[in-house]
């Protein structure tokens, strides 16, 4: 959905950060996937920023596994059938 509307970029761009001050550490996995597919650097910008806004260690912890998803080495991008068996860049 998000990579068929270019168009609306700037709106789903406005979605996922939102969704990392989300309380919700459930949305990790959706926003984990969508930033290793997208890599749109305003985002890592965003999550970079939270890391370091943030002085609860589980919410750190959540936000680095967010960045670590910008990588193509990504370790846990296997857990998604899409990048199973494929190497990235």
């Amino acid at each position: 959905m998000v990579v068929d509307n270019p168009d609306q970029r700037s709106l789903f761009e406005e979605e996922f950060r939102g969704l990392i001050h989300s309380e919700n550490f459930g949305m990790l996995e959706i926003v984990q996937y969508s930033v290793h597919v997208l890599r749109w650097p305003s985002v890592r910008s965003a999550v970079e920023f939270a890391r370091y806004e943030v002085s609860d260690g589980r919410r750190q912890y959540v936000l680095m596994r967010v960045l670590e998803a910008f990588d193509d080495d990504w370790e846990e991008r296997e857990v998604f059938e899409r990048f199973r068996g494929r190497a990235e860049g």
